[in-house]
């Protein structure tokens, strides 16, 4: 109808999009993570976990730590947000600021066995062996599956 105003996004819709995205990068299926998670945050420009999740899938990873880093700006004490930094920061070799974002997220939830495990690697890659050990194995303690959430990316325990 001529003149009429666009209607606001269905917050139903972006939230099943967010999931949708979610559950796709958990089944390595990044491209279309990423297409769901841009069009949430079409929709919505000021949604963090879209951000993270996208960040998570990107495999070009200056992308991936722009869209990390607009998480953590929408939403700084979010434990997912600063575990998806992290993780970019492992996979871009930077590990002093991977290790520094994991221990803040596990300030938030001691119990994030993601986190756990990639302090662990960036650890034990940054040269603190037994450390990143003790990460690692306090790690599988929580989810005895947490190595494989990462086999897609070649970041390993």
């Amino acid at each position: 109808m001529a003149g009429s105003t666009p209607q606001p996004a269905n917050t139903a819709t972006i939230a099943a999009l967010v999931q949708r995205g979610m559950g796709e990068l958990a089944e390595k299926r990044y491209d279309e993570a990423i297409a769901d998670e841009t069009e949430a945050i079409g929709l919505k420009p000021d949604n963090a976990p879209a951000y993270g999740i996208r960040g998570v899938a990107d495999k070009e990873l200056d992308g991936a730590l722009t869209d990390c880093n607009q998480s953590l700006r929408l939403s700084p004490k979010s434990f997912a947000a600063l575990d998806s930094r992290g993780f970019v920061e492992l996979r871009l070799g930077q590990y002093d600021k991977a290790i520094a974002d994991f221990t803040a997220g596990l300030d938030l939830n001691p119990k994030g066995a993601s986190s756990l495990s990639c302090r662990g690697i960036a650890k034990r890659r940054s040269g603190d062996t037994a450390s990143g050990n003790a990460d690692v194995t306090a790690a599988e303690a929580i989810d005895p599956n947490v190595a494989k959430t990462y086999s897609g990316y070649g970041v390993a325990p």
